[in-house]
């Protein structure tokens, strides 16, 4: 109408639009790289504060997510509105940053997004298409009656009656292995590490084929546990677990920490200081937890580990470097559950991620940290016995986490070259994002230990899981060359 008007030679007012109500603005949500979902953070407090049109988050933790050439897949989008155009630029950066997440992506080397477990009682595998790429057909486990026949040396710590309940603890179970292997069958000489000299004579001498090694002490002393697999080794003694590697790597926290940040593997934030004048990052959300940086079985750690301020954080860190001589860990606090993950086996062929256990802090009463302090190990605190629920294997939980927390803790097993057995702790906070704590790679196989514990949960007894360890070990040292597992691709 307009155009015929000016054409006849009619005046036609000058016509100004509206300004707009407000300006919209929106951003899809990317993967970097295709792999899968780990971890996922949205500050929802934060997001009430901005001017939020529409949000959406369409992945969950432990979905795989695909970017070209793979396919295409996003995570989901964020929608802002302001005043303007330059407004409403400046307030979706500040939406995006209420966003995190994190994709670990596929590669060769890692676990993510392949294992199979039929049932929550069952063993988490490595499916049986990834290994059919083996190279090298794995030699035949030896007979089980063959194995009897062996020779076994229970390399352990013996303690009087007088000692700790660590000491306890460690005397205990070289003698459960001892008793048990003899009821199978086997004969055995059990290797006091206490004695070193002795041992080292025991060794030379007994004519033992295997060593079953569960020494955690040489001198008292937890740092010169990685030296009894490094005796073994100069002795050309065959032996279950871990190499001196990966005991004296997995003691030092911090470098653990260092080597999972390296590999992506999601674990809590963190920093450490050697002496009262390092500084600590001031990014670290509180409450924080304090940790020594090079104990095991939880020694240092108490309620008041966690902190929720400056003046309680130094208090802590002068506990542990000043009063206990040893480097801090300080990290994140993780508030919910905690799952301990058991792996039995070292190449992928035998790998397994045995039926996880859980435990769940929420009976605990009021003023209680969700945590596993030195006394609910050892000090059989009531507080915590009447109030912990463990759960063997883990009830309503999405098998979705479950596959995630197993792939995590295999990759994180497999980084750290762990062998035959050991148990990585994690824990899943409120959004269930999983965070790695720490490797054990010479947990404890006692009677009533994590390990035995969920083997049972399939059917077996202490025994059935004493051989199997075994066997894996053999399997491990068949048909290859000396030492060769004191080498590694991974580090």
């Amino acid at each position: 109408e307009c155009g015929v008007r000016v054409a006849l030679g009619d005046y036609v007012p000058t016509f100004y639009g509206s300004e707009p109500k407000k300006q919209l603005m929106t951003e899809a949500l990317h993967a970097k790289q295709s792999g899968v979902l780990t971890s996922v953070r949205i500050d929802e407090a934060r997001q009430k504060e901005l001017p939020i049109e529409q949000f959406y988050f369409g992945k969950e933790i432990g979905e795989t997510v695909l970017i070209p050439p793979d396919g295409y897949d996003y995570l989901g989008y964020i929608t802002v509105s302001g005043d303007n155009f330059s407004d409403a630029q400046e307030n979706l950066k500040l939406a995006l940053k209420t966003v995190e997440y994190e994709v670990a992506p596929f590669d060769g080397g890692s676990t993510l997004g392949k294992t199979n477990r039929t049932s929550r009682f069952a063993s988490a595998q490595l499916r049986r298409s990834l290994r059919a790429s083996d190279k090298i057909e794995r030699i035949r486990h030896m007979s089980l009656k063959d194995q009897r026949k062996l020779h076994i040396g229970i390399a352990c710590n013996s303690f009087d009656g007088a000692s700790g309940a660590v000491e306890q603890e460690l005397s205990s179970v070289g003698r459960n292995i001892q008793s048990e292997l003899e009821a199978r069958g086997y004969t055995t000489t059990y290797v006091d590490f206490n004695n070193l000299s002795q041992a080292i004579r025991t060794l030379q001498t007994s004519g033992i084929d295997l060593v079953f090694n569960v020494c955690e002490r040489i001198h008292e002393s937890s740092l010169l546990e990685p030296h009894a697999a490094a005796i073994l080794d100069a002795m050309k003694l065959p032996y279950t677990g871990s190499n001196p590697l990966t005991l004296g790597l997995c003691i030092d926290k911090i470098r653990v920490k260092k080597l999972l940040n390296y590999h992506s593997i999601p674990t809590p934030r963190w920093d450490y200081i050697y002496e009262m004048s390092d500084e600590i990052r001031d990014d670290l959300r509180y409450p924080l937890i304090v940790k020594p940086a090079n104990t095991d079985n939880s020694i240092g750690i108490d309620n008041d580990s966690v902190v929720e301020n400056e003046e309680k954080l130094k208090e802590q860190l002068e506990r542990v470097v000043l009063g206990l001589h040893r480097p801090a860990l300080v990290e994140e606090y993780i508030e919910g559950d905690e799952y301990d993950v058991p792996i039995i086996g070292t190449s992928a062929e035998d790998l397994e991620v045995l039926p996880l256990s859980r435990t769940i802090f929420s009976e605990l009463p009021e003023g209680y940290w969700h945590i596993y302090p030195f006394d609910v190990k050892f000090a059989e605190n009531k507080i915590y016995k009447d109030s912990l629920i463990i759960q063997e294997p883990p009830q309503k939980v999405s098998r979705k986490l479950l596959s995630l927390i197993s792939e995590i803790a295999l990759d994180t097993y497999n980084i750290l070259d762990a062998h035959d057995y050991g148990r990585v702790e994690i824990k899943v906070d409120k959004q269930g994002n999983p965070f790695v704590l720490e490797l054990n790679p010479n947990p404890s196989i006692n009677r009533a230990d994590c390990l035995p514990r969920v083997y049972a949960v399939q059917g077996k007894n202490y025994g059935d899981f004493l051989e199997k360890i075994i066997s894996l070990t053999i399997t491990r040292y068949k048909g290859k060359e000396p030492f060769y597992h004191l080498q590694t691709s991974v580090l």
